[in-house]
């Protein structure tokens, strides 16, 4: 998560390109979409900024994933629909 912090401030700064934090942006919002990353953000949001934070509630967290984006090693979704991983 640190690396996204830091593109984050980069942004902030105007010195890191559009292309480059949209794809950034889309990677976080995929991440999100993990069955375990709400756990792991509630254990370590703490290591980042309140300023990161914050984005990352009001901006990634919510957004959808991209339709289509096969997020992986996220099988909630399989689960939720009765479909058996095997």
């Amino acid at each position: 998560m640190h690396v996204y912090e830091n593109a984050f401030l980069q942004r902030q700064e105007d010195a890191i390109s559009e292309a480059h934090w949209t794809g950034i942006t889309w990677m976080m919002i995929d991440y999100t979409a993990m069955a375990a990353f709400p756990e792991y953000w509630a254990d370590r949001k703490h290591w980042l900024s309140d300023d990161f934070q914050a984005y990352m509630d009001a901006e990634i967290i919510s957004a959808a994933p991209q339709p289509g984006v096969n997020i992986p090693g996220n099988y909630r979704n399989a689960q939720e629909e009765g479909v058996a991983k095997g």
